[in-house]
């Protein structure tokens, strides 16, 4: 049914210009904005719809042929951007996740973008540890969880970090941290 069905939400300006989220007119950052550590922030999509099945296929599912389709979506969310990063990294999972899936989503998203933006793809970030799902957390409850999880190797110049949902960003700002 129609009324069932939502439409790709396809993220552009007017925006926050830190981290893309929609709004009614640009602005240099809103409440919405990841923590400092994260310098710029961009989503290709809403979580919505289409993008949320796809994304929840790619995760829970097995389907690696949706990383290369977002990962042009990813990469074309950035052409704003003024700078070229030395490297591209992705979220890795924990060990158990990793075992239960069978593959890294937000790897597999990072290999599909990487080479569209000329970078290498790059396991600067370890997972010490894992706080468990965050998706039913809050924004407070997610910081919190997500201190201390990741252990980093020294890096040099601008990293992109690739996951397959932002919603607060805690998670990127703690591999910030780590950085």
């Amino acid at each position: 049914c129609s009324a069932c069905r939502s439409e790709l939400v396809v993220l552009s300006p007017p925006w926050c210009e830190r981290c893309g989220a929609p709004a009614s007119r640009p602005a240099a950052s809103c409440r919405d904005c990841p923590p400092d550590a994260i310098a710029i922030a961009r989503a290709p999509f809403g979580f919505d719809g289409p993008i949320r099945r796809a994304i929840h296929r790619l995760k829970f599912g097995g389907w690696r042929a949706v990383a290369d389709a977002l990962g042009v979506a990813m990469t074309e969310a950035w052409a704003d951007i003024p700078w070229t990063p030395s490297a591209l990294k992705w979220v890795p999972l924990s060990r158990e996740r990793l075992a239960a899936r069978g593959y890294d989503q937000a790897r597999a998203l990072a290999r599909a973008v990487a080479p569209r933006l000329g970078v290498p793809a790059v396991p600067l970030v370890r997972r010490l540890g894992d706080p468990g799902p965050q998706a039913r957390r809050g924004a407070s409850a997610r910081r919190e969880a997500m201190h201390g999880v990741f252990g980093a190797e020294a890096a040099s110049g601008g990293v992109v970090l690739v996951d397959d949902v932002v919603t607060t960003g805690a998670t990127g700002g703690a591999h910030a941290a780590a950085l």
